[in-house]
This record gives C-alpha cells, sequence and structure tokens, in this order.
C-alpha cells in the first residue's frame, strides 16, 4: 500500500518534468525532419534543373563518369 502511493506522487512529478521535455525534444524532432527534407527537395530540384539545362531526360540513367576523377 505504501508503495502505491509513493510511485503514484513519484509518476506524477517525473511527468510534470519530462513531459514538457518529451514535447521539446518532439518538436525538434519534427523540425530537423522537415529540414531534411527540404534540403533533399532543393538538391533533386537543382539536379533535374541542371540536366534539364544540359538537354537530358529526367528519367534517363546517372551517367557515372561524372563521378570518378
Amino acid at each position: 500500500a505504501v508503495t502505491v502511493f509513493y510511485f503514484a506522487g513519484r509518476v506524477s512529478r517525473m511527468s510534470e518534468t519530462y513531459g514538457p521535455l518529451g514535447v521539446a525534444i518532439v518538436a525538434l524532432l519534427w523540425l530537423y525532419l522537415i529540414g531534411r527534407l527540404m534540403v533533399s527537395a532543393a538538391v533533386i530540384n537543382a539536379t533535374l534543373w541542371d540536366r534539364h539545362q544540359r538537354g537530358v531526360p529526367s528519367w534517363a540513367p546517372i551517367d557515372l563518369s561524372l563521378f570518378r576523377p
């Protein structure tokens, strides 16, 4: 019976502390993922634009000789 009251009070105090921390961690993770998505979309957009300027169809395979020194 003592443990029920002890753990109930302890859990409620922990949720007061870790609740806002959990929200902050989830918000930062969400912002990180959105940032990665935006940067990836910009890289894909720039690559497709470059291929369009060169006259290469967007569905054409990548020329791997461009990556060799």
